[in-house]
């Protein structure tokens, strides 16, 4: 949800807290798949 009001994923990455940004784009990979099932 914040990516798709135009956060950025760098900001995304301090609030979660992750030290490599490999982990948080994880995560926004994870939820644009699911995104794009439900939409299927």
């Amino acid at each position: 949800m914040f990516l798709r009001k135009n956060g950025k994923v760098q900001v995304l990455q301090r609030l979660l807290g992750h030290g490599d940004i490999q982990t948080t784009m994880r995560y926004v990979h994870l939820s644009k798949g699911k995104l794009m099932s439900k939409c299927s």
